[in-house]
């Protein structure tokens, strides 16, 4: 089989958009595997915890805007967050007619666990990889997540 200098150049862009639909299939199987763990933590209303508790008091709205929600879609999870006694409005210093939401003790707590648990589920399936190769992957993993975040806020 001859195979031309055309052929030859034209071979990494055919290997990385092979690469790039893999990352893109790897993602989505990811991404529902993850939704799993949420399902199992509560659904999306206990997620809402994981970002309030990495970011601190915020407004619903900003909770939107970084979980690239409808605004609409919070309010009800938040409405059932609040009734739980897991999240707590307080009035914003800046502007006394909206409201911050934080974590209460217990949705501290909650999240703590959910964290626990997430991890060890995660270690459980990383028991057989190298430390070396969780550290590639990682870095990996938040470089891309970086890069997504910022094609999306374009």
């Amino acid at each position: 089989m001859h195979v031309s200098r055309t052929d030859l150049e034209t071979l990494p862009d055919v290997c990385r958009a092979e690469s790039t639909t893999q990352v893109v299939d790897s993602s989505i199987r990811l991404v529902r595997l993850f939704a799993a763990f949420k399902a199992s933590e509560g659904g999306s209303a206990r997620s809402l915890l994981h970002v309030v508790n990495a970011m601190g008091p915020m407004r619903q709205s900003a909770v939107a805007e970084v979980i690239h929600t409808d605004p609409s879609t919070i309010s009800r999870h938040v409405a059932e967050l609040v009734a739980d006694g897991l999240v707590e409005r307080t009035p914003d210093p800046a502007d006394g007619r909206a409201s911050l939401l934080g974590l209460t003790s217990e949705g501290a707590e909650r999240v703590t666990a959910m964290r626990a648990d997430r991890d060890a589920s995660v270690a459980g399936a990383l028991s057989g990889w190298s430390t070396e190769d969780i550290e590639v992957l990682g870095r990996g993993l938040e470089r891309f997540t970086h890069d997504v975040h910022t094609l999306l806020d374009r």
